[in-house]
């Protein structure tokens, strides 16, 4: 992955227990390219990391159905945020 950040692009940093990185422990976001999301994690010491672009899925339908089932079979809770 470049360095130079893509400004249609966000990136995140996923902080693990572990360096085998089996165990997530909290994402970090938004960072407007790798370079300062790296940065970010060494200045808080965040030893086992993932840098990462971000992707969102936009094509849910309204009613969130399908995503909340997606979440339920993956066993985690669906945020969505909404513009406006």
């Amino acid at each position: 992955m470049s360095d130079v950040g893509n400004e249609e692009c966000v990136y995140g940093v996923v902080s693990f227990a572990d360096p085998g990185h089996t165990r997530a422990l909290a994402v970090y976001l938004p960072f407007e390219s790798p370079t300062a999301a790296r940065a970010y994690a060494r200045r808080h010491g965040l030893a086992h990391t993932l840098v990462s672009p971000l992707a969102f899925d936009n094509t849910a339908d309204s009613d969130d159905s399908d995503a909340r089932d997606d979440a339920a079979a993956a066993g985690v809770r669906l945020v969505v945020a909404r513009n406006g």
